[in-house]
């Protein structure tokens, strides 16, 4: 529910900075409200504001000119206030102001519900005793020289004086919220909303404030936070209150302690495996003898698929790949095409079988007009759902802004790496126009690259483990190993050291390549 009244009190200031806060969104009126244009409407309208809260001063802003526009809005400023305790507000506007009205959105929801307006004289100009202005002057905010003989005669230049006492609600919600200071212009005869328009010489100050509560168990936080995983993840989850009991849901829904899970260990995060999906973890902290958290909220995006890629074909050029085929590997990949497909992604479904530190030959065959295309290969051969880590950006064929002749044909032979994840996993072909990008020299490619006319062929790649003679190849670039040779001999070596060769590493025979 509004709360207004009006008051006639006075104070003085003194001035300090504070740390900006975060903004949240909130109605505000246009510069051209009201029918006017008052671009000059930055005439004296706000000086100065201090905040005191149980005979402490806890933050102080000024506007030494009174210069900042009409409907300037300014909560990079901000404090911190207590529920259930009195905040007191000293407020100097400035000499075209004749009424002020503050307003807070205590509950969060984007509108300033606990009001309080003050005027210098109701619907009157203010009297000499309770501002500087003086008839004499016809055109006071014209006159430097009246400006001056003013500040320096009162020492500063906020000539308005009033004070405003607020309670904060003890149900006030914890966290970021707004406090709106509207100064008008037009006499105070009549009630003006916190989002409309204010009148002559007017203007619009917001200042973020953070709700603290007593007696509250600390919220919990989230050691991860929310965003978008390759895999799944752990959350651990703590409170900063001592013996606090922690609740939580992984549906979307408000835990409580009935119909909350008790936290005792790391949460784990997760979606089907070839899936995509959000899950929402939501948490409180509760404690004996004092009031429960607020509720902790983190949204994660678990990405266990390959990326769908977006992008354009050609609208008339006939720009697709006939075949793809392998040769030296386990199980070779045959695919072939004869007509332009209608979409830019491709899931192929066509699979080979490759062993870890082997090679295989790619050959690709396109139709005539991919010339016009470069093509990149990658390999996801850790199998995270990404093309883009180390090593997974094979080679490109072609070059950028030109045509390319060999698009149209081309083999690479390619390394299987040693320690790639047995499994299956995918191969990602990638066509794009040789211009999509031309004022853009150097720039880089990524495996979920937005295509220009051409397409993006996936393959599955079935990764085994090599064998020879029932012993297994391993990578070269594990350290700290124990090694021998078969004759026995110990070997102060890395395994990165070694020559290609059989040897017992750790027990077991390997071969290294």
């Amino acid at each position: 529910m509004m709360k207004i009244s009006t008051l006639f009190l006075a104070a003085t200031l003194s001035l300090s900075t504070f740390t900006a806060v975060k903004a949240q969104t909130y109605c505000q009126p246009n510069t051209s409200s009201g029918g006017k244009k008052w671009a000059h409407a930055n005439s004296q309208s706000f000086y100065s504001l201090k905040v005191s809260s149980a005979g402490n001063e806890v933050f102080t802003y000024t506007d030494e000119a009174c210069a900042n526009q009409y409907n300037w809005i300014q909560d990079t400023q901000g404090f911190s206030v207590t529920a259930g305790k009195e905040i007191v507000l000293d407020v100097r506007s400035g000499i075209w102001t004749w009424d002020i009205q503050v307003g807070f959105d205590w509950d969060g929801d984007g509108d300033f519900e606990d009001l309080q307006r003050a005027f210098s004289t109701l619907g009157k100009k203010p009297t000499q005793q309770e501002t500087s202005w003086n008839p004499k002057y016809k055109d006071t905010y014209a006159s430097a020289d009246w400006r001056k003989a003013e500040k320096e005669r009162l020492g500063h230049r906020g000539v308005v004086y009033h004070q405003f006492k607020f309670t904060v609600p003890a149900d006030a919600k914890a966290g970021k919220t707004r406090m709106r200071i509207l100064c008008d212009g037009d006499g105070g005869t009549a009630d003006f909303e916190m989002c409309s328009p204010v009148g002559y010489a007017g203007s619009m100050h917001d200042f973020g404030i953070t709700v603290a509560k007593e007696n509250v168990v600390v919220k919990p936080v989230f050691d991860i936070v929310d965003g978008t995983y390759k895999v799944d993840q752990m959350i651990t989850i703590t409170s900063a209150t001592p013996d606090a009991k922690i609740y939580y849901t992984i549906d979307g829904q408000d835990p409580t302690a009935t119909s909350g899970t008790l936290y005792n260990a790391p949460v784990k995060v997760s979606v089907p495996e070839g899936t995509t999906g959000k899950v929402t973890l939501k948490a409180i902290a509760i404690k004996d003898g004092m009031q429960t958290s607020d509720v902790t909220t983190a949204v994660y995006t678990i990405q266990k698929a390959w990326s769908i890629v977006k992008g354009t074909v050609h609208p008339t050029e006939n720009r697709y790949v006939t075949s793809a085929t392998t040769d030296k590997a386990k199980q070779n990949l045959n695919f072939t095409q004869t007509e332009k497909p209608s979409m830019v992604y491709i899931n192929t479904g066509s699979a080979f079988t490759v062993e870890t530190g082997t090679n295989f030959d790619l050959h690709v065959q396109c139709s005539a007009d991919m010339k016009w295309d470069h093509a990149i290969v990658f390999v996801d051969w850790n199998h995270n759902y990404s093309f883009d880590d180390e090593g997974e950006q094979l080679f490109k064929v072609g070059e950028e802004t030109k045509g390319n002749d060999e698009v149209v044909d081309f083999t690479r032979n390619i390394t299987v790496p040693a320690n790639a994840k047995v499994g299956q996993t995918r191969m990602r072909i990638q066509f794009t126009d040789a211009w999509h990008k031309k004022n853009e020299p150097g720039h880089t490619h990524s495996g979920e690259d937005v295509i220009e006319k051409g397409g993006v062929y996936d393959f599955v790649v079935n990764i085994e483990d090599a064998i020879l003679n029932n012993i297994k190849m391993v990578s070269t670039q594990k350290d700290n190993d124990v090694i021998y040779t078969l004759e026995g001999v110990k070997l102060n070596k890395k395994a990165s050291e070694l020559p290609n060769g059989i040897y017992i590493i750790n027990g077991k025979k390997v071969v290294i390549k």
